[in-house]
């Protein structure tokens, strides 16, 4: 009897139809921006939690209009006889959860691949941001179902959509939202799930899931246990946004460890091995004609790597690629300028007081190299530098090795 129940509910259930446009969102999510992540789990990962609105919204919308329809809903099922109020509603919960968790997991297994091929590493760690959405889409479910067992479709339907809405972009005052997404669309590197901020969050929502859910059971509620969820979910979602821990992420401390010496030694992290070529080679063509315009080689930093978060120790030069150099496996002149310009050894760049003296040496030569690498016009230079530009070339040249010198000693 539970498994007829079960295909029943299969065909019944709106949440099959709604599976083409949550595969649809997820895929688009997915493949839209698949030049920029690969290798980057944590970017990937991010990418397509962005559709995670439309995945809970319409579970929630469906789950609601299920267990809302007269026909075939919680109160029509739960008259009917032997499966009982327990069986019913597992029945109308697990159909669409099962839709949503089974398309957001098949779109991650993918997006793992991808990132596996693309050099990139795949943490047991991060299995806390999939658990995380994981119950998010549970609770959509369990608030379809919650209302559903109180009022018909469509209302069901569409209060349950709201509702999940209403959770997903309540603010946050200082704490943790409760449904809040990553949403960085940049590199992760040297980035990690916080144990200590996902362990609330899962608590949270499962305490969330499992209140909509006891509600659903009790075979004759009264008015306290049918609102007691709703005033679960507020007390709970409104805590956390002011008491709950806030970063997401937190630092592993763990220095770029993918690395080629020759030309010029670059590290990557892992999953930005294709960028080790391109950032070597060009910064060995930037030296060679740097070094034609008289700033020689030991001028700038040793070697180079990718920043991930950690204040290197020793005049390292750091390679920050933005969406471009990842999307078009190329460096334009912006990114050797921040590589060849931004002192972050020095303990002053995260001071809360601006470090202008710095500042000023940075930017001098940030100018400098925009323009020998032809990333600004002539005219661009001399509105910038008018003093530099005005100078002979071995004038301009003492100056930039005498700013280089000031940025390696942090010279404020």
């Amino acid at each position: 009897m539970r498994r007829d129940l079960a295909r029943y509910r299969l065909r019944a259930s709106r949440a099959t139809l709604a599976g083409l446009p949550i595969v649809a969102t997820l895929a688009y999510a997915l493949f839209s921006q698949l030049a920029t992540w690969r290798g980057d789990w944590l970017w990937g990962y991010n990418t397509i939690s962005q559709a995670l609105p439309v995945v809970l919204v319409l579970t929630a919308f469906v789950a609601g209009w299920d267990a809302g329809s007269r026909g075939s809903g919680y109160a029509a099922l739960a008259e009917r006889g032997p499966d009982g109020y327990w069986k019913v509603s597992w029945t109308l919960l697990l159909v669409p959860t099962a839709v949503a968790a089974g398309s957001f997991l098949a779109t991650a297994a993918v997006m793992s691949a991808i990132t596996v091929a693309g050099d990139g590493v795949v943490q047991a760690r991060y299995l806390l941001l999939v658990a995380s959405h994981l119950l998010m889409i549970l609770v959509a479910a369990s608030l379809g179902l919650y209302a559903g067992r109180y009022l018909n479709a469509p209302l069901a339907a569409c209060m349950a959509a709201a509702v999940i809405a209403l959770l997903m972009f309540m603010p946050s005052f200082g704490g943790q939202q409760l449904f809040g997404l990553a949403g960085a669309n940049s590199p992760l590197v040297g980035l990690a799930p916080d144990w200590r901020y996902y362990a609330v969050n899962l608590s949270a929502l499962a305490v969330i899931a499992a209140s909509l859910i006891a509600s659903v059971l009790v075979r004759h509620p009264t008015a306290w246990v049918a609102i007691a969820p709703l005033v679960v979910a507020v007390i709970v979602t409104g805590g956390l946004a002011v008491l709950g821990p806030r970063a997401q992420f937190t630092s592993t401390g763990t220095p770029a460890s993918r690395c080629v010496d020759e030309p010029v030694p670059v590290c990557v992290y892992p999953g930005y091995d294709r960028l080790l070529p391109v950032a070597s080679d060009r910064l060995a063509g930037f030296f060679a004609t740097a070094a034609e315009r008289g700033v020689p080689r030991d001028a700038f930093p040793e070697r180079f790597a990718q920043y991930g978060g950690v204040r290197p120790a020793e005049p390292i030069g750091v390679l920050e690629p933005g969406r471009s150099a990842l999307r078009d496996n190329a460096f334009a002149s912006e990114d050797l300028a921040l590589a060849l310009s931004t002192p972050l050894w020095c303990s002053a760049m995260f001071a809360a007081e601006p470090p202008l003296g710095l500042l000023a040496h940075l930017d001098r030569v940030h100018n400098w190299v925009l323009w020998v690498d032809g990333g600004i016009p002539n005219g661009e230079w001399s509105a910038r530098e008018p003093k530099l530009a005005a100078m002979t070339p071995p004038e301009q040249a003492a100056v930039i090795v005498n700013e280089l010198d000031a940025l390696e000693r942090c010279d404020s």
